[in-house]
């Protein structure tokens, strides 16, 4: 199939993203062997599968560590909800072959790009667009982040356990990693970029 080469080709829908990675990672694995790591990844990936999938989402992919995985709007706290499991059987995976880890994720909502990429063998649905860049630079490190618009989505009874930060506002569920700390860490630079 041929690329499309013209913006018009292209339709954004509106999503809720996900980004999921544990934390640590790295530094867990360093006495550890490759083998080991396939196969506590291949667990951490399946699970992910599973939780996503049950909650309505659809993983997008995997990247080393890390899940991009998106979900309707309407299903904006299961998705929170997914991520929360997520977080707990990801954590209950590493205690048991002991393994300091936790997960991190940050959610964020809006139009995103979707379509098939590239071409030939390596061609592949994606995601695309500002939306799945800034839910990247929410932040990182252990926790749950979610970005204001993903915030107002949450139903009302179901906002409380959530501590705000700002500007702009990043709400976050437990051991929070530091908000804006991607895109240079500066918050007045990813001020300008949102």
């Amino acid at each position: 199939m041929a690329s499309r080469t013209s913006p018009e080709d292209f339709s954004s829908t509106k999503l809720v993203v996900l980004v999921a990675d544990l934390t640590l990672y790295h530094r867990a694995f360093t006495k550890r062997t490759d083998q080991e790591m396939a196969a506590f990844l291949d667990r951490f990936f399946s699970m992910a599968e599973s939780v996503v999938g049950e909650a309505g989402g659809r993983i997008i992919k995997f990247l080393g560590d890390a899940v991009l995985a998106i979900f309707q709007p309407e299903d904006a706290a299961k998705a929170v909800a997914a991520t929360v499991e997520m977080q707990a059987f990801s954590q209950e995976m590493a205690r048991e072959v002991g393994l300091d880890m936790k997960l991190g994720a940050n959610l964020h909502a809006g139009p995103v790009v979707c379509s098939e990429l590239g071409s030939g063998d390596s061609r592949r649905f994606d995601i695309i667009g500002r939306v799945v860049n800034q839910t990247f630079m929410l932040g990182r490190g252990p926790g749950i982040r979610l970005s204001e618009r993903m915030y107002r989505l949450m139903p009302s009874d179901e906002r409380s356990p959530w501590d705000k930060h700002k500007p702009p506002a990043i709400y976050v569920l437990g051991e929070g990693g530091e908000p804006y700390a991607e895109a240079g860490g500066s918050v007045a630079k990813n001020l300008q970029r949102w």
